[in-house]
């Protein structure tokens, strides 16, 4: 593995305290010692002034209100949120108060830092193809057979490697090795290659048409044929999912094989899920509007 990487993304540690309160950023991943005595890792929730020293990021996608107990959040004592599942596999989250002094910053969000992390992975792996930084809020990375080429959104990757410590302690390097080893499988795959041409363009005219359904813009003809080109798009892309996970798992130690295949198992799930939605989503323009 690479030993510098955890270092790119955590920097050195260190303990917060009042004077160092401007640099703290809206759900920053902190550990902590919990009642039990053990070491917990949780997002910072914090109340802040000035407001301008708090970037806002919500990793959970909840509002600023439902996270900020402004009664009990002053300089000297911090809220951290531990998100969790309960015994209905629904996710919650608890809070701690905590006191700052008592507080250890694990990780920040710095796009910079989160794409450089991903080439350099790319690179241990000698993998040189051009990374481009992506808004694409369905993918946290991504890979182009057609013009070999990958994205990554850092935003949306960083959120998966927070989410991945905090709720499942997989430590943000492994994760991110899961996340680079299914897009290099991508890249490896013949199937995927041989058909590149005819992929991306079924992507892109999905896209097109999508943007302007969202719009309700569509005719009739334009929802069947965005209906046929999911159709098309849904049996390609399910085999070429299932290929790169196949053909990722070599890079992946015996330690998280487990790990690997679990996230194989959802993302697969996630992907029909998806994909059921937006058919359906299709389905009622038609029904309801011709």
């Amino acid at each position: 593995m690479i030993e510098h990487l955890l270092s790119v993304f955590l920097g050195e540690k260190s303990y917060l305290s009042d004077d160092y309160i401007a640099k703290i950023a809206q759900n920053d991943v902190c550990s902590f010692i919990n009642k039990n005595n053990e070491v917990t890792h949780g997002f910072l929730i914090a109340n802040i002034e000035p407001k301008e020293c708090i970037r806002e990021y919500l990793p959970l996608d909840l509002e600023s209100d439902d996270v900020i107990d402004t009664k009990r959040s002053d300089l000297s004592r911090k809220l951290i949120q531990v998100p969790y599942f309960d015994a209905s596999e629904q996710l919650k989250a608890e809070f701690h108060l905590v006191s700052s002094k008592k507080v250890n910053t694990v990780l920040t969000y710095d796009c910079m830092k989160v794409v450089e992390d991903t080439r350099q992975m790319l690179h241990h792996f000698n993998v040189f193809n051009l990374l481009n930084t992506s808004f694409d809020k369905y993918h946290l990375m991504s890979y182009n057979p057609k013009s070999k080429c990958f994205s990554v959104n850092p935003k949306i990757l960083y959120t998966h490697l927070t989410r991945t410590l905090v709720l499942s302690n997989i430590n943000p390097e492994d994760a991110l090795l899961v996340v680079v080893a299914h897009e290099i499988g991508h890249m490896l795959d013949d199937e995927l290659n041989n058909k590149a041409d005819e992929f991306v363009d079924t992507v892109n005219n999905i896209q097109l048409l999508s943007r302007k359904h969202e719009g309700s813009e569509l005719s009739k003809r334009e929802l069947n044929i965005l209906r046929k080109e999911l159709q098309k798009y849904q049996l390609m892309n399910l085999k070429f999912e299932a290929n790169a996970w196949i053909i990722g798992l070599k890079f992946i130690p015996s330690n998280l094989k487990r790990y690997y295949k679990e996230q194989t198992e959802k993302m697969l799930y996630q992907n029909r899920i998806d994909m059921e939605m937006r058919m359906e989503r299709i389905h009622l323009s038609l029904t309801n509007n011709f």
